[in-house]
């Protein structure tokens, strides 16, 4: 920790853990509709978020917000090899991709 830096307590209200889902064995996490929070450490679907206006979260709908900390949720991987594997599902689905 770097001196004269004071931590800031996570914005997490722990009712999270009541829906946190487990990771499906047969398909990757953003495939299955799964969404990441990180604040929280958890990996939810569309039960535990909410859009910006307060209305819930839909499968299919973009911009969710984690029902604990009201953050933005991530909804895409991050990493070169798990985008390409979207973009090539997406691709055989007919849909189009944003990366």
């Amino acid at each position: 920790m770097l001196a004269g830096r004071e931590v800031l307590p996570s914005p997490c209200r722990e009712i999270c853990k009541s829906f946190t889902k487990r990771k499906s064995s047969s398909l990757k996490r953003y495939l299955s509709g799964r969404v990441k929070c990180k604040p929280c450490h958890i990996w939810t679907d569309y039960t535990g978020c909410h859009l910006f206006g307060g209305n819930p979260a839909v499968p299919g709908s973009s911009g969710w917000y984690c029902n604990c900390c009201n953050k933005k949720v991530r909804m895409r991987p991050r990493n070169r090899i798990s985008k390409g594997m979207i973009r090539e599902s997406m691709n055989r689905a007919g849909k189009r991709t944003a990366y």
